[in-house]
């Protein structure tokens, strides 16, 4: 056996051994975590149903409270340094490839809180006309008779509309 294929074993080794002596940590992060999920599933609702605030405002409150969890999470398990590092790549990435998301997110919030379109506005873009339902975090949701469509807020930010107020 060479040197080269023993420092590989005791890196494997050291690797299962750092796991099995993490897990007791990873099962209580991943219960946290699905108790997180939980509480903001239920802050989410009394937001929207018991105090009537916005879609949008209610899964905005939800997608921050679950992602400072998730960082939590990740500089408990990692290491303050590690999940700095990390998360900063990550953020990146995720900025690159959600940048149509981000789009949504800002034109959603511009809708909203210019009261653009509100609930029970008549929406027209080019031939479809429908009752707007709700302006979420990504989309604006309407309604004709049974069908539901849902506009991309991105797609409103570049497309040009027609609101009437019922």
């Amino acid at each position: 056996m060479n040197h080269s294929t023993v420092l590989e074993q005791r890196s494997l080794f050291s690797l299962f051994d750092r796991i099995w002596n993490s897990l007791d940590d990873i099962f209580v992060c991943f219960g946290l975590f699905l108790v997180a999920t939980q509480l903001t599933k239920y802050v989410y609702v009394c937001m929207r149903h018991y105090f009537r605030l916005s879609f949008y405002v209610s899964q905005a409150t939800r997608f921050v409270s679950l992602s400072v969890v998730v960082v939590f999470l990740v500089s408990h398990l990692a290491g303050a340094e590690t999940a700095l590092s990390f998360l900063g790549g990550l953020s990146i990435g995720l900025g690159y490839a959600l940048q149509p998301y981000i789009v949504s997110l800002l034109a959603g919030g511009t809708l909203l809180s210019m009261e653009t379109i509100q609930r029970g506005d008549e929406l027209r873009i080019g031939e479809h006309t429908a009752v707007v339902e709700h302006v979420g975090l990504l989309y604006v949701t309407t309604k004709k008779e049974t069908v539901k469509t849902y506009f991309p807020n991105a797609m409103l930010a570049q497309t040009p509309f027609s609101v009437r107020r019922l």
